[in-house]
């Protein structure tokens, strides 16, 4: 998606990682949480522990 963006001339305004993804508040009543900074910035843990992302682009 990030790749997407950049060669469309696109540019990532905000990135936010979730550990608890906010959706599981409604189906199984967990409190959303944020992925720490620490582990977002290595490629294989982010992709082992995020639930999902979201995005703001312009």
């Amino acid at each position: 998606f990030e790749s997407i963006i950049k060669e469309s001339n696109g540019r990532i305004v905000a990135r936010i990682l979730w550990f608890i993804n906010p959706h599981y508040k409604q189906k199984f009543k967990l409190k959303p949480r944020k992925l720490m900074p620490i582990l977002s910035s290595i490629r294989y843990i982010r992709n082992y522990f995020s639930t999902s992302c979201f995005y703001i682009t312009k």
